[in-house]
């Protein structure tokens, strides 16, 4: 899916007119909801087209390389990890992506999160003792690994400025 809050050079949320649109891939951008994001559902592609219609300036496009695929690769999907510390792996590290890592533990419905960004996409993360000292040991305790690659874009053509996002996440 794909969501945008559309802001002013005032940082205030701006409301698109009707003779105005977004659209990425081809499918607009649906809203503006109560919070003032806009949305539409796309499908994962290995580029995103932004296409801004306003019509003093005409149409507007911004080609956004998506992030590359990947694969964790330690530890395994169900594997085990020490609390006083190891590496994350990842496959296909690109220096044009930065990561987010987000760890989650819930024992007896209380859930602790703890969460690592943006980072440099090099293929790997190591966490000490330090890192994982909110989480604990136990029998049926499962730790959630979740990393979300992004690639972005500082200029979107049609806006003033702006910022423009594509996001893969994967877990182990």
């Amino acid at each position: 899916s794909v969501s945008a809050t559309i802001k002013d050079s005032h940082n205030r949320t701006v409301t698109l007119r009707s003779d105005q649109s977004v659209e990425v891939n081809d499918v607009a951008l649906t809203g503006p909801s109560s919070s003032g994001r806009y949305s539409a559902t796309v499908a994962a592609a290995a580029q995103y087209v932004v296409r801004v219609h306003e019509p003093t300036i005409g149409v507007q496009s911004t080609t956004l390389d998506g992030p590359v695929e990947f694969e964790v690769a330690s530890p395994t999907d169900n594997g085990t990890v020490s609390l006083s510390g190891f590496t994350l792996l990842w496959s296909n590290a690109s220096d044009q992506n930065q990561v987010a890592i987000e760890l989650s533990q819930t024992v007896f419905g209380s859930t602790v999160t703890k969460s690592y960004s943006p980072l440099a996409d090099n293929g790997s993360h190591a966490f000490s003792a330090t890192d994982l000292s909110s989480f604990v040991h136990g029998t049926n305790v499962t730790l959630t690994i979740k990393i979300t690659k992004t690639a972005s874009t500082s200029t979107v053509n049609g806006f003033k400025s702006d910022v423009a996002s594509a996001n893969s996440a994967g877990a182990p």
